[in-house]
């Protein structure tokens, strides 16, 4: 079967979404199916022969880093490719331009075609500009597209209700995500020093770390013995390391940078007492299930998509979105080491596989390309 991704997020990019897709990538192939990946330029030399499936880079507009504004309809070569390529499916993995071009022209050539929602979209948009008549701009387009496509999927049931808030009425698949690496590490814990909260992930406002921040201050009122450290970066990355001076708590957050080797990310993982993150709009959360393979339990909010895969004291632990109640939560980790290792220890339960991931992709592509045909 040949399969082509359309994607606003993927390599030298860094997120979920762009892990999310190239590990799809690799494992389609793996299952032996051709696969082209369809991504903006991002306006730097990238490897993309080194990858074992097609990679096409689309003209962009930059707006940071990650984050670019991809212009397919401009790109002449998208359309080459996409012809010669002639896929059985087209899977949009996200909903902005790169999704739409994909989307319509599937439904142009009766090609099966599936869209995955990986995140909020209205809670990050109102983070990040809270203009109402663009936020509703925006929601319009996305729903527009999802519109487009045979079938919707996304990665939670929080994710579910998400999309059913924004007018969608269609039935939504959910397929879990999966686990970079499933080799399980038990790790002693012999707690000393100061307790390691770590937090990875873009350093950008729409992740709650306002909140976060908030939290550590609150926590400084009754113990000095923890740290935070803050692994990745971001478009945020100068202005949450004024903002730590200016609250005075600098000394508590350590900003490390964006980790690229995995090795040494596993190891950030493997010294921290808990993974710290207590994002709102992330509809699952890969880091999660990083943090478990190496025997370290996640704290998160309740009631979101990270927390469907916990149960709270078992298999990781969850807390109120409110600044007292997640340093309360904080504190009491603190002083309960053993049920920290234990949980830790259990942690690996709530990891699944990026080929469970696939398989259950795989099966439905095969049942929309029936569908389509016939229609």
């Amino acid at each position: 079967m040949n399969v082509a991704l359309f994607t606003e997020s993927f390599l030298p990019g860094c997120g979920g979404t762009e892990n999310a897709v190239l590990k799809t990538a690799y494992e389609l192939v793996n299952k032996g199916h051709k696969v082209a990946v369809f991504a903006p330029d991002y306006h730097r030399a990238n490897n993309d022969k080194d990858y074992p499936f097609l990679v096409i880079r689309c003209k962009s507009i930059k707006i940071t880093e990650s984050d670019q504004f991809a212009l397919p309809s401009l790109d002449k070569k998208v359309k080459k490719a996409l012809k010669e390529f002639a896929p059985d499916v087209i899977h949009a993995n996200t909903t902005g331009m790169m999704a739409g071009y994909g989307l319509k022209y599937g439904k142009k050539h009766n090609i099966a075609t599936l869209c995955t929602a990986h995140m909020p979209y209205k809670r990050s948009w109102q983070q990040t500009i809270n203009f109402p008549p663009i936020i509703w701009w925006v929601m319009h387009r996305i729903i527009k597209r999802l519109r487009l496509a045979d079938q919707v999927c996304t990665v939670s049931n929080f994710m579910v209700k998400e999309l059913q808030s924004y007018g969608y009425k269609k039935q939504i698949a959910v397929v879990k995500n999966g686990n970079t690496d499933n080799t399980f590490e038990e790790k002693a814990y012999t707690p000393n020093g100061k307790f390691t909260l770590t937090y990875v992930g873009r350093i950008v406002k729409y992740k709650n770390l306002d909140f976060v921040l908030e939290v550590v201050k609150e926590l400084t009122k009754t113990t000095k013995n923890f740290v935070l450290r803050m692994v990745g970066d971001g478009p945020d990355f100068k202005k949450y390391n004024a903002r730590c001076k200016k609250m005075g708590i600098q000394n508590y957050v350590e900003f490390v940078g964006r980790i690229t080797d995995r090795e040494k990310l596993g190891e950030e993982y493997k010294k921290a007492d808990i993974f710290f993150f207590p994002s709102v709009i992330d509809s699952d959360g890969l880091g999660l299930l990083e943090a478990a393979t190496k025997g370290t339990p996640s704290l998160v909010v309740e009631n979101t998509g990270p927390s469907e895969r916990i149960t709270n004291n078992k298999t990781g632990f969850t807390a109120e979105n409110n600044v007292k109640a997640f340093a309360e939560k904080v504190l009491w980790l603190m002083q309960n080491p053993k049920i920290v290792e234990e949980v830790g220890k259990n942690s690996k339960q709530i990891c699944t596989t990026w080929e469970n991931n696939v398989e259950e992709y795989v099966k439905l592509y095969l049942e929309t390309i029936k569908k389509v045909k016939e229609k």
